[in-house]
């Protein structure tokens, strides 16, 4: 057994200190495709030591592998620093050896990251399936670029029987950008009782509620979580602290209750003068087993050329 096959069997039984000895060992031994490239995979993954991955898949990719894996990762290591710039033709540099969900997805991140809405709407629409994260992402892009009906006609095809469904609160939120109030407050329905309550997006549910003429049902909703905040507060401010439960954090607890709580107050007034919560969207990631010699994940030896 090689210390590549090695290091990946200690790290298959969660030996992450050990594994990564031995993969610093390998780069030691022969500065190759394979060990430069699952060292930085490591120092990625396991340690967020991007920029040291980065110099060990430059010095990698110098050497022309025929593998796409030091593209893509390192394609993805640029979008995490945030530098899309430079992700972009690595990637399709990658692509050209294969093109995979993941890179038509990250690709997507990161013409969104150097605001090029249209390539990015391009690139997540591939990557797309009927009801996941990366069609929602497009559909986002869509919305930013003015296409309000193509946009709303894809939002109606999302199902929640679908395994990679975005969510129900998440997709009434694209609702609430296209001022779709009705399927709005559809879908904000649907996914009450299933997500936690707090100001941001609830604040985004009462403004399309008020929008669509419900202010009384908006009213009632506001009107109980106070109640339910201030019941929290009273029963926070009695609570004894534990190990696991501090007085500094019982405080921080207590002071974003209260901070909820004024929050909850004004939001009927906010939603009638028409302020609406700006949407909080970051395109996500798309990873996959770029490690050589993965046996779980059917990953070959890299070829040396």
């Amino acid at each position: 057994m090689n210390l590549n096959a090695k290091a990946i069997e200690l790290y298959e039984n969660n030996e992450l200190d050990q594994a990564l000895l031995l993969f610093k060992e390998a780069v030691r031994q022969e500065r190759n495709v394979q060990s430069l490239h699952n060292l930085a995979w490591m120092l990625c993954y396991e340690e967020d030591d991007y920029l040291q991955a980065i110099v060990l898949l430059e010095e990698a990719i110098v050497k022309e592998p025929n593998s796409h894996f030091p593209y893509h990762l390192l394609g993805e290591i640029y979008i995490r620093i945030e530098k899309p710039d430079k992700a972009i033709p690595i990637l399709k540099r990658g692509m050209e050896m294969l093109s995979t969900k993941e890179a038509y997805n990250n690709l997507g991140v990161a013409f969104f990251q150097a605001g090029d809405k249209a390539n990015a709407s391009a690139f997540f629409l591939k990557a797309s399936g009927s009801s996941d994260y990366a069609l929602y992402s497009h559909v986002k892009c869509l919305i930013e670029l003015g296409s309000y009906d193509r946009a709303e006609l894809l939002l109606d095809t999302f199902t929640r029987e679908d395994e990679e469904f975005v969510g129900e609160v998440d997709l009434a939120d694209l609702y609430a950008e296209i001022n779709s109030f009705k399927k709005a407050n559809h879908w904000y329905d649907k996914g009450w009782e299933g997500y936690f309550k707090e100001p941001y997006w609830v604040s985004r549910y009462i403004y399309c509620l008020v929008q669509a003429g419900e202010i009384e049902k908006a009213r009632n909703i506001v009107e109980s979580l106070i109640k339910e905040t201030q019941l929290e507060l009273e029963e926070g401010f009695g609570d004894e602290c534990f190990d696991d439960w501090t007085e500094k954090e019982k405080e921080e607890e207590i002071k974003e209750l209260k901070t909820h709580k004024i929050e909850y107050e004004k939001m009927i007034d906010a939603a009638i003068e028409g302020i609406k919560e700006p949407l909080h969207f970051e395109p996500q990631i798309q990873t996959a087993c770029y490690l050589f010699g993965c046996k779980r994940h059917g990953n070959p030896q890299v070829k040396e050329v």
